[in-house]
């Protein structure tokens, strides 16, 4: 694979585990600054910060900007898979897929 191919993948990969951790992070502390706090399940979880509705909307603007930049990051990821299956047939997707059972 091409370098620039590469560093795209990496970097990709590296973006979707820490959107996986920052999206609900933010997500997370919107709720904490918000009139109606967080809840798991319908239980309230105990506050820790007062409530604040600036600050919240500014993490729930974070948090659905994150959405979008997911977003875009799937699409990019999906479309790099499926030009190695389809036009490269370099067997990089057959690495990423499941492997049949051997037992």
């Amino acid at each position: 694979m091409p370098k620039w191919q590469q560093r795209l993948a990496s970097g990709t990969q590296v973006l979707l585990y820490l959107l996986m951790v920052l999206m609900p992070l933010a997500g997370y502390l919107g709720a904490s600054y918000s009139e109606h706090g967080v809840q798991l399940f319908g239980t309230a979880l105990p506050v820790w910060a007062i409530a604040n509705h600036d600050t919240a909307e500014w993490l729930f603007d974070i948090h659905g900007a994150m959405i979008w930049v997911l977003v875009a990051l799937v699409t990019v990821h999906v479309a790099g898979a499926m030009k190695h299956l389809v036009l490269d047939k370099d067997g990089t997707f057959s690495r990423m897929w499941f492997k049949p059972s051997t037992a």
